[in-house]
């Protein structure tokens, strides 16, 4: 039974998350060359940043702010 209660709890959290992100976040596409995103990739891991933390910062500090 307490399995049942993870897994309804497991849809409820990612139905409040989808409809917090629909509410709060857009999406942009960005393309690049494969070798620069391989060198992004490569940066990213060997520094333990997160790919979506490392474009947020480099566009927010491009304009001047910070990430919240």
């Amino acid at each position: 039974m307490a399995k049942n209660t993870q897994k309804n709890q497991a849809q409820y959290n990612k139905k409040a998350r989808k409809k917090y992100n629909d509410n709060n976040f857009k999406y942009q596409t960005v393309c690049f060359k494969i070798e620069e995103i391989e060198e992004i990739n490569a940066y990213c891991e060997k520094h333990g940043i997160a790919k979506n933390t490392f474009f947020r910062e480099s566009c927010m500090n491009a304009i001047g702010k910070t990430i919240d």
